[in-house]
């Protein structure tokens, strides 16, 4: 229980001190409140990781801050503390998803217990969130090494293009055999394998984009990107992809 933080809402000041003293060494934090009131402003800035609360209590009942928190927030436990008289909000209780009812005098043994149990499933849950979290990133790194692999497929044949273009620019060089219109066509070359290479990583950085507002776009261009981004893998697996894509679909997404 060192890694939960506990928040303990009580009007009555001594029950609220000898809970806060038996679990004083047992907790990483332990925030205090005399009502649900200042309870719900204690929630919403530390959030905590289990409350445990009174029901009759001035300003605001435990039940009602109760509620406010699950609208907020449905898995955080819940431990209602209540007496024998006050059974007439037992069935609230449930209705809005409270995990354990102490009956007071609370019994700490209990008490102890009863967090252990609300503690063991809030290990698992970020044992499984920690699960989740390795699974994602290991997603994240195949995702990105399949990206890699594409840019890869993309740039090999306007890459080998330049590389063709300087060669043979330098070969004419060296025989002083270089007219004005070879030289010009080997630039152009150049200059086009350039912007291709550049745009490529447009469609890239666009395609991975986090950026989520809305635009207009067209979707015959988008999907024409997608099978530029795929086509180096396409073309490897000797796919071939016929299309009739002329006219412009836009739309507002």
């Amino acid at each position: 229980m060192k890694n939960i933080k506990l928040l303990i809402v009580d009007d009555d000041e001594i029950t609220r001190e000898n809970i806060c003293e038996y679990l004083n060494d047992k907790f990483e934090l332990i925030y205090e409140a005399s009502n649900a009131h200042d309870a719900y402003k204690l929630y919403l800035k530390y959030k905590p990781d289990v409350i445990l609360t009174d029901i009759k209590m001035p300003i605001m009942n435990g039940l009602e801050m109760s509620k406010k928190i699950r609208d907020l927030d449905n898995t955080i436990p819940i431990i209602v503390t209540t007496t024998h008289t006050e059974t007439e909000f037992f069935q609230e209780d449930i209705t809005i998803g409270v995990n354990t009812f102490l009956l007071k005098p609370v019994d700490m043994i209990e008490l102890q217990t009863s967090i252990n149990d609300v503690s063991s499933n809030l290990s698992l849950k970020a044992e499984k969130e920690e699960d989740l979290n390795a699974l994602n990133e290991q997603n994240k790194m195949v995702a990105l090494s399949e990206l890699l692999i594409n840019i890869a497929h993309q740039w090999r044949q306007p890459l080998a293009a330049i590389s063709a273009a300087n060669f043979n620019i330098q070969f004419q060089l060296e025989n002083n055999n270089v007219d004005d219109e070879f030289l010009s066509n080997k630039v152009k070359n150049i200059t086009d394998c350039a912007q291709y290479l550049t745009k490529t990583m447009d469609s890239f950085k666009n395609f991975i984009s986090n950026n989520r507002s809305s635009s207009k776009f067209d979707i015959i261009e988008t999907i024409k990107e997608c099978i530029s981004i795929e086509s180096g893998v396409i073309s490897s697996n000797d796919i071939t992809i016929v299309s009739k894509l002329d006219k412009k679909i836009i739309v507002d997404s």
